[in-house]
C-alpha cells in the first residue's frame, strides 16, 4: 500500500479515538499490540491498515449447543465473524484480505500460530 494512504488511513482512525484510547493506542509496541488493541476495545480498522499487516486465518466456531459461526482472525483478534450459513461470504472476504481460507478449528489455528 501506499506509503500516504496507509498514512491518511491512521490519521482518521487516531483521530476517531478518546483521549484515553489513544494514550493506550501510544503504550502498544509493535504492530501486533496495536492489532489486539483494537479489536479489544471495539475499534473498526479501515482495510488498508489490515491489509498492511499481514497473518490471519479462517476458523470455525462451533457452541457447545453445535451452532456453528466463521470467524475470521487476523493476528489473534476477532476481526470478522460471520453467521453458521454464511460461509462462502466468510471464504470470500478472508481471501480479500490474503488470509489462510483452509478452515481450522480455533486449536489448530493456534498450535500453527495464524492467530
Amino acid at each position: 500500500m501506499e506509503e500516504k494512504k496507509l498514512n491518511d488511513a491512521l490519521a482518521e482512525v487516531w483521530d476517531s479515538l478518546t483521549d484515553e484510547q489513544k494514550k493506550k493506542a501510544a503504550e502498544c509496541k509493535n504492530a501486533d499490540e496495536l492489532l489486539a488493541f483494537a479489536g479489544s476495545e471495539g475499534i473498526e480498522l479501515p482495510d488498508e491498515l489490515v491489509d498492511a499487516v499481514s497473518g490471519g486465518a479462517l476458523v470455525q466456531i462451533t457452541d457447545k449447543y453445535g451452532c456453528t459461526t466463521w470467524n475470521v482472525y487476523h493476528k489473534g483478534v476477532l476481526y470478522k465473524s460471520f453467521k453458521w450459513d454464511e460461509f462462502d461470504k466468510a471464504k470470500e472476504y478472508a481471501d480479500r484480505k490474503k488470509f489462510s481460507t483452509e478452515v481450522k478449528s480455533l486449536e489448530e489455528a493456534e498450535k500453527e500460530s495464524c492467530l
